[in-house]
């Protein structure tokens, strides 16, 4: 199926409602599971957020920006187009 067609984007769509609707009830599982199993319910949690945040960036594709994008180097040097009087007013 191709990423940008609209039944791929409703599928993402409903993948990650499914996902975030979950994420509550995992949490629930894994502090009632003993703790030797617990691990195993984190797990599941991280696989769950990892296909929910895959879901949201194929939905939302080049429109949303990424952290840790550098910077350009021209934007720390921005210009200060203020204009500051010269002296006191007469």
């Amino acid at each position: 199926m191709k990423p940008d067609s609209k039944k791929a984007r409703d599928l993402y769509k409903k993948i990650e409602l499914a996902l975030r609707a979950d994420a509550p009830r995992l949490t629930v599982i894994r502090r009632d599971t003993p703790l030797e199993y617990a691990i195993r319910i984190k797990e599941v949690e991280e696989r769950a957020r990892e296909g929910r945040t895959e879901a949201l960036n194929a939905f939302y594709g080049q429109t949303v920006v990424r952290d840790g994008h550098p910077k350009k180097p021209n934007e720390d040097k921005q210009k200060d187009n203020t204009s500051k009087p010269e002296g006191p007013p007469r």
